[in-house]
């Protein structure tokens, strides 16, 4: 033990005596400022001081080595691009599942007709079946017609139905009201138009336009929602568009011609279901009776709130497994190459290291003083991905068919992610410098 304690005293005299040289031989360790503020630091033993210290010695370090700390932030901000990428797809996506749900209608089910002519497709018989069948829902059909108007570029879509439309979808009376039972039994030529129709022809309630020369007087303004329905190619005659004008099924369609009369023919047919769990079976007992030989309703198809979003949460999950993988590949070599060249940075700063145990830097500190090193790198690397990504998807040269969530938890995470990863990767290179001692230090000078 004696032994051991006078080669301690030796170790400990010569440390002292070459601390001048120590610090001169040091090229890595930077400014002579920053040497005196070091010492100073430790000398005192002042907290704050010392904070400070660690700080600007940490700038310092990070600044002395600029194709290190460039080659770290660059494999970090492409893994948290990715991810922020993967992030805001995802929020577009279940913005728009929330979007086509309400479009759509709260439990609301869509009878489509059949496209081809040899198919019988629906009509009137098939909504009165309904609505025996079903006395508890309510149910609309809709007629639809594509109207050129003169003075505009912008087709209009006269939908013919009937008064519970606007219930059955959910919409917002924005002034008037809707069309009503007198309308629809004295077969009056009123109009409900959209709210983009009232703000583009300047159109409102009371007001009286010619349909190709047909008089039909406002009665009310609806707003129909944002149209997500619009693109959805598998069930194009739900998108009603943005310039709809709601006019009674009973009155006869004369802008298509003086003498034409009203169909018997629909283009769709809704239902309003009280309660989602019984959304399956009502649709599963009406798929029977439209099914039926006598209704001869061939061509059909069913549209639910959950069909719709079906093909939105498939394209979900297929981005989530490939742009995740690819956020976690880069992520993962990102922050080995990180880990590689802290490890290299501790080989070429053993004499620095020595020199803190000399002067007082206890291992946490210099653990501490690489793990916050490495956090700053990540960090700034994670801003710059979001960045990135934002710039990309935002101008990038494409078009998106749904809305990118760039929102603050979108913004954070992926900068809490590298940072955190950028602290992972450091632990075993901190713990390495940590255990570095002033005679390992003297050895390698």
């Amino acid at each position: 033990m004696r032994g051991r304690s006078h080669i301690g005293e030796a170790i400990l005299k010569r440390i002292i005596d070459r601390q001048r040289q120590i610090l001169k031989s040091v090229k890595s360790y930077g400014s002579a400022q920053r040497k005196d503020r070091f010492w100073m630091s430790q000398a005192y033993g002042k907290k704050h001081f010392r904070r400070s210290a660690m700080v600007q010695d940490i700038w310092e370090g990070v600044r002395a080595q600029p194709g290190r700390t460039g080659l770290s932030l660059l494999a970090v901000a492409t893994g948290i691009a990715a991810l922020a990428t993967v992030l805001a797809i995802v929020a577009g996506l279940e913005n728009k599942s929330r979007q086509l749900q309400t479009d759509l209608g709260l439990n609301v089910v869509g009878v489509l007709g059949g496209q081809n002519i040899a198919e019988h497709g629906l009509c009137s018989k098939h909504v009165r079946l309904l609505q025996a069948n079903f006395p508890d829902y309510a149910i609309a059909s809709i007629r639809r017609h594509t109207i050129p108007v003169i003075g505009s570029s912008r087709p209009l879509t006269v939908l013919a139905t009937d008064y519970t439309l606007a219930d059955i979808r959910q919409w917002t009376i924005t002034s008037g009201r809707f069309l009503d039972k007198t309308d629809i039994a004295e077969r009056a030529r009123h109009a409900v138009i959209s709210s983009r129709v009232s703000e583009l022809r300047g159109w409102q309630t009371g007001h009286t336009v010619n349909l190709c020369h047909v008089p039909l007087k406002i009665v009310g303004v609806v707003d129909i929602g944002g149209g997500a329905l619009e693109n959805e190619p598998e069930h194009e005659i739900l998108a009603l568009g943005t310039d709809v004008m709601f006019v009674p099924n009973t009155i006869s369609p004369n802008w298509l011609s003086q003498w034409a009369k009203p169909s018997d023919s629909v283009d769709a047919i809704f239902m309003r279901v009280t309660g989602s769990d019984n959304l399956p079976r009502i649709v599963k007992e009406a798929e029977t009776i439209l099914s039926a030989p006598d209704c001869r309703a061939s061509g059909i198809s069913w549209v639910t709130p959950q069909l719709l979003i079906r093909r939105v949460t498939r394209i979900q999950r297929s981005i989530i497994i490939a742009g995740g993988s690819i956020a976690i590949l880069c992520l993962v070599l990102g922050g080995t190459a990180l880990m590689s060249l802290m490890i290299a940075d501790v080989r070429e700063r053993i004499a620095e290291i020595g020199l803190r145990r000399a002067l007082g830097a206890t291992r946490r500190d210099i653990a501490a003083l690489f793990l916050i090193e490495a956090s700053i790198v990540t960090g700034l690397g994670g801003v710059l991905g979001v960045v990135s990504s934002y710039v990309l998807l935002m101008f990038g040269p494409w078009e998106n068919n749904f809305t990118l969530e760039f929102g603050i938890k979108n913004a954070v995470m992926p900068v809490i992610v590298a940072t955190a990863l950028g602290m992972l990767f450091a632990v075993w290179p901190a713990a390495r410098a940590a255990c570095i001692t002033p005679a390992e230090a003297l050895r390698n000078d």
